[in-house]
């Protein structure tokens, strides 16, 4: 969820993209201390996981590596909680943050097939009762902006997400009835940014989800399922954290005793808040990551699935620049090295962090879950992942 991951994203998007290109070498002492642990010298890829999960000190990770086709390689290693003998296994839920936004941003892309919506349509063109009240910068808004934090939403980031309900007692009722009152609220507002300026934001996010949910008359919770989950296959993914499903699910760790080991995190702390659902709230198994990427992958190859191949490859184009090299689309954020393209995200909320990478010039895809999110934990994943998509 938090706007740091995205710039360690770019990170280890600008190694992965650029390894087959001229001048690779001259980079490669930046990400030096992301490629502590060495795919081709840890025997399999279980053991090379087992390696990544000591030399980090975490308490469980997960990853596969797939081209469209299949999953070249799944593991995983580790315990539910640090301190237990509980064993990770592969069929193990963990929360994957802000890697939902490429699925809302599918979700939308189901309803603009649809012609329900389009990434054109303005806050004025769903909510027609705002016409007197409306801020005049809101009125050029459009859904596209929203999914590309260029609209000027409350960013909602960090660890203030949690205590949006103090801060914003007037929102209440249902996750879908929230999200009406905050987009409502906000298209009242002064930006909080100025518009066609990237800044990450999830309040974006869950307006974004408010038109999509008055246009469609479903919540977004019921939309990700029936347009996204239930038609890949992806039977383990759900809304909401992993122990609100299964308290035996691997457990989130926040912070480190003296001896540096994860300690577990009480349930009762740092619990998302269902207003930003379409943000970042979704958990599921490595497989159904996986499952995931495949579908990504199959659509930027030019096979239609639950969406026209030509919608996929528009989730993956540039809407706004973030950095140099770097730009922001439709749910992924972009890097560029030399000619090489390569999508991603990452999430999490500091207890847990997860990522996922698209190389489309080898049309390859790695997804790497950790139930801790510290700085430690964020390296481990990025080790992985830049020697996943070498």
């Amino acid at each position: 969820m938090k706007q740091t991951s995205l710039i360690l994203l770019s990170m280890y998007l600008l190694y992965t993209c650029g390894a087959d290109t001229p001048g690779t070498h001259e980079h490669q002492d930046i990400f030096a201390e992301y490629r502590q642990v060495r795919l081709e010298e840890s025997g399999s890829f279980a053991q090379f996981l087992e390696k990544i999960k000591k030399h980090y000190n975490i308490p469980g990770i997960a990853a596969a590596l797939v081209s469209k086709d299949t999953i070249l390689n799944i593991a995983v290693t580790g315990v539910r909680k640090a301190g237990t003998g509980a064993k990770i296994v592969l069929e193990d839920i963990f929360s994957i943050g802000s890697c939902a936004k490429s699925m809302t941003a599918a979700v939308a892309a189901s309803l603009v097939e649809e012609g329900l919506i389009s990434w054109d349509t303005k806050p004025l063109d769903v909510y027609p009762e705002l016409a007197g009240e409306i801020n005049a910068d809101f009125r050029k808004i459009t859904l596209q902006d929203l999914l590309s934090h260029q609209a000027g939403v409350e960013p909602f980031y960090d660890d203030g997400i949690f205590n949006v309900y103090s801060d914003y007692p007037f929102i209440t009722g249902s996750p879908q009835e929230q999200r009406q009152i905050l987009a409502l609220w906000q298209f009242k507002r002064s930006l909080a940014s100025d518009p066609g300026t990237f800044v990450y934001s999830n309040g974006g996010y869950a307006v974004a989800a408010a038109m999509l949910e008055k246009v469609s008359g479903s919540s977004w919770e019921q939309l990700i399922k029936e347009r996204l989950f239930d038609p890949l296959g992806m039977s383990s993914a759900f809304i909401g954290m992993p122990f609100q499903k299964d308290i035996n699910q691997p457990w989130r760790h926040y912070h480190r005793d003296n001896s540096e080991n994860p300690i577990p995190l009480p349930i009762s702390e740092r619990v998302m808040p269902e207003l930003i659902n379409p943000a970042g709230n979704v958990s599921l198994n490595i497989h159904d990551f996986a499952r995931y990427a495949m579908f990504h992958l199959n659509g930027l190859a030019g096979k239609d699935g639950i969406l026209q191949s030509e919608t996929i490859k528009y989730l993956h184009e540039p809407q706004i620049k973030s950095e140099e090299n770097q730009a922001y689309a439709l749910g992924w954020g972009i890097r560029w090295f030399g000619d090489t393209k390569v999508s991603g995200h990452s999430g999490g909320d500091r207890s847990v962090f997860a990522t996922i990478g698209i190389d489309h010039q080898k049309m390859l895809a790695g997804v790497v879950l950790c139930n801790m999110g510290d700085s430690r934990a964020e390296a481990a994943c990025i080790n992985v992942m830049i020697e996943i998509l070498p």
